[in-house]
């Protein structure tokens, strides 16, 4: 979430758990089968083992110092060799199986699995949104929003089937992550070719936008997530046939001034581009935001000042 860590990863010297069922283990360990069952624990060691690579990916390509274009290059593409060589490790079940063909227990995971490698290529790829670096940006730009448009595929279809969209705190962080990233890349007029049906990857912001203001309480993070998402959406000139209900619903719980949707109404050749100021290290800010970022601490983020006043 963009907040210092209690403990680093490189520190934590304990073993992952084996991956086996309860109903194979015995009194003198694992039961030995020829064609074993795929396992409930799999998932949550192959999350473990991906969140160590957002970890490294966080300390080596958001660092305090700015790195030069050739070195943000070269550890992109040596870190997405490491996001692609676990992925070739998952199993069938996680990996090419369609999670609809699973039964519930596997489908979940399944899916959770899917967003965080997402969420991996995006927190790789996204820095490169604010900056341009030639051929190998367009490359990384790419992937970046594919990854995008996979996770609010995902996240509207969890929404609309009814699949308790509103209690998973981690689908709301990652289809936030995935919106954010779909307005900065329209704010930024990055005229690469993704190979996108544009249309509908804005049509699935809208619908997965509405699906955060709807989540939960009128006080949690989902709820924020969306009001500060709006402000990015009018930014990005975004059409809406309506104000999303994020600014519309529980006045009391959170104020949301009028001037967050300014964008919308004014001139887009006058308007100042709010990225125009941005660092890299500042999409670890906007991670944090609806935690309660303190207000006026960042002069990049100031932009967003006015919707926790």
């Amino acid at each position: 979430m963009g907040r210092p860590q209690h403990f680093h990863d490189d520190d934590i010297d304990q073993d992952y758990p084996d991956c086996v069922n309860d109903e194979d283990m015995t009194a003198t360990g694992r039961k030995i089968t020829e064609d074993p069952d795929d396992c409930l624990i799999e998932a949550f060691v192959e999350n473990a083992k991906l969140a160590r690579l957002v970890g490294m990916i966080s300390r080596k390509l958001y660092p305090t110092r700015p790195l030069s274009t050739n070195k943000r290059l070269e550890m992109t593409q040596r870190l997405q060799h490491d996001i692609d060589e676990w992925y070739k490790s998952l199993p069938a079940f996680l990996s090419t199986v369609k999670p609809s063909s699973l039964i519930r227990s596997l489908q979940r995971q399944s899916v959770a699995i899917r967003m965080a490698y997402c969420h991996a290529i995006m927190h790789l790829h996204r820095p490169f949104l604010l900056r341009s670096a030639g051929q190998h940006a367009e490359a990384s730009i790419k992937q970046c929003v594919t990854a995008a448009f996979t996770v609010l595929r995902t996240a509207d279809n969890i929404a609309t089937s009814g699949r308790m969209f509103h209690a998973f705190w981690w689908t709301h962080y990652v289809t936030f992550c995935a919106l954010s990233i779909t307005y900065v890349w329209q704010i930024q007029r990055l005229r690469c070719d993704c190979g996108l049906d544009t249309e509908q990857l804005f049509t699935l912001a809208e619908r997965c936008q509405t699906h955060l203001a709807h989540a939960t309480a009128s006080n949690s993070p989902s709820r924020r997530y969306s009001i500060i998402l709006e402000e990015l959406r009018a930014e990005a000139g975004v059409n809406s046939g309506a104000r999303l209900a994020a600014a519309q619903v529980d006045h009391g719980a959170i104020s949301m001034s009028d001037s967050a949707f300014e964008a919308d109404q004014g001139d887009s050749s006058t308007t100042t581009n709010l990225l125009e100021s941005w660092q890299i290290s500042d999409w670890l800010d906007l991670d944090a935001l609806a935690y309660g970022y303190p207000t006026g601490s960042s002069p990049d983020l100031g932009c967003f000042d006015s919707v926790f006043n």
